[in-house]
């Protein structure tokens, strides 16, 4: 098993060269990538939202988690649907830019950050800030 830092060149070292391994995000750096794009206060109410269910990442359970995180992307779904139109250039693009980007990181990584849930192994640490973006193989 292979943990995975905050970078995506190691993912995709780790899920092309070592196919064979299982990779999981480490949950750490997760709720870094999502502080990242939101502020540590954000000032939106969706923001504030995501940000306190991402501080529940290294502190519950996968099913807990999930839909936790189910319910809050039924109730912001249009909200992160809004699009603005740019007068010059004629192209629309998303209101939301940093809090689509928190919402799809999650998304995105939610397969791999609870995959020690589900190792029959209880050694393995759900999360891991070991490495600091490296890859631990374990």
């Amino acid at each position: 098993m292979a943990c995975v830092g905050c970078s995506k060149c190691y993912r995709g070292i780790v899920f092309k060269c070592l196919h064979c391994a299982q990779a999981q995000v480490c949950q750490y750096h997760q709720l870094r990538i999502v502080q990242r794009y939101l502020t540590r206060r954000p000032e939106l109410p969706a923001s504030i939202e995501l940000l306190s269910l991402a501080n529940l990442l290294t502190n519950t359970d996968k099913e807990s988690f999930v839909g936790s995180f189910e319910a809050w992307c039924e109730r912001w779904n249009t909200f992160l649907k809004e699009r603005t139109q740019d007068k010059r250039t004629d192209k629309s693009y998303y209101v939301h830019k940093r809090l689509r980007s928190a919402y799809l990181s999650l998304k995105r990584n939610m397969p791999y950050s609870y995959f020690a849930c589900t190792v029959c192994s209880t050694r393995v640490r759900s999360t891991s800030i070991y490495g600091r973006g490296m890859i631990i193989l374990m």
